[in-house]
């Protein structure tokens, strides 16, 4: 049975009555160029076109679910944060995490995400930057954490290292644990919250 056969009256005078803004995407889903005109309620000629196409109620269902929930839930905001540390003082100097960050900020702000960059900077420096940011985001937000730079662990948690750490005696104020970040950004309420910490993971036995 067809498209149109499989579906109940109710289900088809819905699908006729969608705007023309969800049927594009429907269309962009199911991959057909289909040019809907003002004549014509775009949910009916979708249906047709899509039934002449020879695609079943399972797929157009799969299509709509798709296309109601990009187009009715949208985040409040979607904010990026980038941290690159690569010029230390005392420890090794890093070649990617500049590059890397700036080919993120790129591709994230393509995706509609307000970026904001951190570049070669302390850990006392940078908590008071992230508790800045942070402060900033509404609730049921999306937010993307990447830093890229030295890092340790110190008692199974992982820490990053800001520029100003020395080789040795490294002490809390020369580093930002993973357990730190959480609660900073939990405190904003975010619907998702993406971390990624891109550094090595030297253990460092503390008594």
């Amino acid at each position: 049975m067809s498209l149109l056969q499989n579906m109940s009256y109710q289900e088809f005078e819905y699908a006729s009555s969608l705007p023309k803004s969800q049927c594009e995407l429907i269309a962009k889903l199911a991959d057909v160029e289909l040019v809907f005109n003002v004549t014509k309620k775009p949910g009916e000629v979708l249906l047709k076109y899509l039934d002449r196409r020879g695609y079943s109620i399972v797929q157009y269902k799969q299509f709509l679910k798709v296309a109601t929930i990009s187009t009715f839930y949208k985040p409040q905001s979607k904010v990026a944060l980038l941290i690159a540390n690569d010029k230390y003082e005392h420890l090794s100097k890093l070649a990617t995490p500049t590059v890397d960050c700036e080919t993120l900020q790129s591709k994230l702000t393509s995706l509609g995400f307000i970026t904001v960059y951190i570049n070669n900077i302390s850990a006392e420096d940078l908590k008071k930057q992230i508790s800045k940011v942070l402060q900033q985001i509404p609730e049921d937000s999306y937010c993307f954490i990447f830093y890229a730079g030295h890092g340790c662990e110190i008692c199974n948690t992982k820490c990053i290292l800001g520029i100003d750490c020395p080789t040795d005696s490294i002490l809390p104020i020369h580093c930002i644990t993973e357990n730190w970040l959480l609660q900073e950004v939990s405190k904003c309420k975010p619907e998702l919250c993406v971390l990624i910490m891109d550094m090595c993971r030297n253990i460092l036995n503390r008594k």
